[in-house]
């Protein structure tokens, strides 16, 4: 005999290895929670015969913990190279954990209902779409979200991937079940949603004179970070690059004008147990391409002094709490913590931001250092020769196509261009037949 308004859900494992079976009265849910399968589903069927007796019951109570918040740490756990128990591959292949970490930093920022660890916090808007349950999402609250980031200022580009993303997410939900396609032809709410349009925000960059004035700004700041700053635009690394760095990639000409490092890896952060940050770890570039040696002016190997003898002042005020060998050598990172191990991305974020603010450049990003490098660089080869060897650029960059260096990277000064123009015009003469 069936009670009105009783329902039963299907028994979960927990994290701790017990088991979960579970019911709803009237809209109320409750569990009971063994050991084994068997023994939660006897117990929750023992206190459904008592609800059919009339009698009253002492149920644990149960919160629907099927958030969108939750759903996102399930997909980021199941898009990663080792699932946990009873979590659903989602996929045939598992991604690098770099490309995870993209993902975690993306939905824990626009999607997580908590604070999370290792710097930063969700967004008002992520954390009020990262509560809703996942079985009521509609259309409109994924395009109250959308509008939000667009209000914030976020680019159409960020909306976009976190559209697809989202897209994902919510399809990996109808794989376990949590949710179900709608009734209205879309498989999902997120589906339902037109994507994000319009033309994609350019890149900030710097010209010479700019960056000129970023480097006397870092130089005159107190910020641990100022050499990494003139690092970073001086030779176009990508962050990980940078922070991937350790002493024995340096090699320095013998006259001290000038050297090399060796770009083989980039610091990235290994993803356990349902996409939460676990630890720092040295993987590979982003691309076969990136493996590259990069020239050091006679301005960057200055830097590089500076920040060894920072390093070595830190080691001695740190102590015996120093890890690793002596500062500015071998293994030990370039950019290190204060204590000689692995610097986390968001504290060199803040670093960056303080001194790009203080030097007026609030809209320059760590990546737009990249096409401040490329851009520069491009403009050098113009004056100098008349003309851009694209394909050396590209391998300098670390590119593998020359023309996503050309058409994305290098900004180039229109007035310059002209000149060289004209010039090679005059050079040239009329046509003769």
């Amino acid at each position: 005999m069936e009670k009105a308004g009783l329902k039963t859900y299907k028994t979960q494992q927990l994290k701790d290895e017990r088991w979960l079976a579970r019911f709803s009265l009237n809209g109320q849910v409750h569990g009971s929670t063994a050991r084994t399968k068997a023994e939660a589903e006897a117990r929750r069927d023992d206190l459904i015969r008592k609800v059919m007796a009339g009698q009253n019951i002492q149920a644990l109570p149960v919160r629907n913990t099927r958030t969108v918040s939750w759903l996102c740490n399930l997909f980021l756990h199941a898009i990663s190279a080792e699932p946990g128990p009873g979590v659903q591959r989602f996929g045939e292949t598992p991604l690098k954990p770099g490309s995870v970490g993209s993902y975690v930093s993306l939905l824990r920022r626009h999607c997580d209902a908590r604070p999370y660890p290792m710097g930063g916090s969700p967004t008002e808007a992520g954390r009020r779409f990262g509560a809703l349950l996942v079985a009521e999402v509609k259309p409109r609250d994924v395009q109250r979200l959308l509008n939000d980031m667009k209000a914030n200022d976020y680019s159409v580009g960020t909306r976009s991937k976190l559209y697809t993303t989202l897209k994902q997410v919510f399809r990996y939900g109808i794989q376990i079940e949590w949710i179900k396609a709608t009734d209205d032809g879309y498989r999902t709410a997120v589906e339902a949603v037109s994507p994000p349009k319009g033309s994609g925000t350019p890149r900030a960059f710097l010209t010479a004179p700019q960056a000129r004035v970023l480097f006397d700004t870092a130089a005159a700041s107190a910020n641990r970070w100022a050499d990494a700053v003139e690092i970073l635009v001086r030779t176009g690394l990508r962050r990980s690059e940078l922070l991937g760095l350790t002493w024995s990639t340096v090699q320095l000409d013998e006259d001290g004008s000038g050297g090399w490092l060796t770009v083989s890896a980039g610091l990235q952060r290994q993803a356990e147990r349902l996409g939460r940050p676990s630890k720092l770890v040295l993987g590979s570039v982003k691309s076969a391409s990136s493996n590259r040696p990069v020239r050091l002016t006679v301005e960057s190997v200055q830097a590089l002094v500076r920040q060894c003898e920072r390093q070595q002042r830190e080691q001695a005020a740190a102590g015996g709490r120093w890890i690793g060998g002596d500062a500015g050598t071998d293994q030990i990172p370039i950019f290190a913590t204060r204590f000689g191990g692995w610097s986390e991305a968001t504290v060199f974020n803040e670093g960056f931001r303080a001194i790009a603010d203080a030097a007026g450049f609030p809209k320059l990003t760590i990546h737009g250092c990249r096409h401040t490098f490329v851009s520069i660089l491009a403009d050098q080869m113009l004056r100098e020769t008349g003309t851009i060897n694209w394909d050396q650029l590209a391998y300098m960059a670390g590119h593998s196509d020359s023309r996503v260096t050309r058409r994305v990277y290098a900004h180039l000064d229109q007035a310059a261009v002209d000149v060289v123009r004209r010039e090679a015009w005059t050079q040239a003469g009329s046509v003769r037949v």
